[in-house]
């Protein structure tokens, strides 16, 4: 009759050694991806939103002037972001601020990049907090950028009655038309 050889579980020990080590670098590389993988995604997707070549990018802090009228000029402060939710459908948020004598208005900004480049992009404004805030007040913004430290902006403007209603016959005829520079954060402070 034949042995049949007894199995003491030293012989199984180094195939799973060798199966955790798998598995935990398996894991590693996982989250590693899972990290990396917006940064990618932007880079490869928005190469306006994130530069690994150091090149400029569109997200950061826009300054300039824009009128809302004959002998009406206003500073403006732009601050650009690339969104990263992967669900949303806008690209471009961000906030703005007009200069106004002796106060502020504050916007709310969203919008989509055209291209890959985001060499024409669109964005929507909100007057923040209160958007039946009574003026003339930014509204939908047409930018073209060539990937540099200038972008070129035409602007609707809409007028709001003292009441928070908005009547067609009120409206400005042409759009606005200015052009933002690359700034900082100081500028957001100082302009106003």
């Amino acid at each position: 009759m034949r042995e049949i050889p007894r199995c003491t579980g030293r012989e199984a020990t180094p195939r799973r050694r060798t199966s955790k080590k798998v598995g935990l670098v398996t894991f590693g590389v996982l989250v590693i991806v899972a990290l990396t993988l917006p940064y990618l995604s932007q880079a490869l997707f928005s190469p306006w939103a994130l530069s690994p070549t150091g090149r400029p990018t569109l997200p950061g802090y826009w300054h300039g002037e824009v009128s809302f009228g004959r002998d009406d000029t206003r500073p403006v402060v732009m601050h650009l972001r690339a969104t990263t939710c992967s669900r949303c459908s806008d690209d471009i948020e961000g906030e703005a601020t007009v200069c106004v004598a002796g106060r502020s208005i504050d916007y709310r900004l969203s919008g989509e990049a055209a291209d890959r480049n985001a060499g024409r992009f669109t964005l929507d404004s909100y007057p923040y907090p209160d958007t039946r805030a009574p003026g003339t007040h930014l509204g939908h913004l047409e930018a073209t950028w060539a990937g540099g430290d200038e972008i070129s902006i035409t602007a609707t403007l809409h007028v709001t009655n003292p009441d928070g209603s908005w009547s067609s016959n009120k409206q400005p005829a042409e759009p606005s038309r200015f052009r933002l520079h690359r700034g900082t954060e100081t500028n957001l402070r100082t302009d106003c």
